[in-house]
């Protein structure tokens, strides 16, 4: 059972319509997560099966994704952060709601916002 009262959705940006969850259940519900962590290893699979469909030729280097596109955002507090690929794993960066560097390396070590 988890601890934790927060959920967390993957939002990608979408043209027109700005962030969104566009991650969809079989009942076309959104995903919600239970951690950052899920978040966060979620993306970076979708990442790295990015790189290698590049790296296959499957897909264009132009058509990869930037990790601009997306964020994460605690479903109960609104709180967001964005995404950075450092050595190729993803890891959450500043994006307002965090303004000193204490803040980012606790996120960044524990999930928490």
């Amino acid at each position: 059972m988890n601890a934790s009262c927060h959920h967390f959705e993957l939002l990608h940006y979408v043209w027109l319509e700005g962030y969104i969850n566009n991650l969809l259940d079989e009942c076309d519900r959104p995903i919600v997560f239970d951690s950052v962590e899920e978040v966060l290893a979620e993306l970076q699979d979708d990442f790295d099966i990015w790189a290698e469909e590049i790296r296959t030729g499957e897909r264009q280097c132009k058509e990869k994704f930037d990790t601009k596109e997306f964020m994460v955002r605690c479903v109960e507090t609104d709180a967001r952060c964005g995404f950075m690929l450092v050595n190729r794993k993803l890891v959450l960066v500043s994006d307002c709601q965090f303004q000193s560097k204490q803040d980012l390396e606790r996120i960044n070590s524990t999930g928490l916002f």
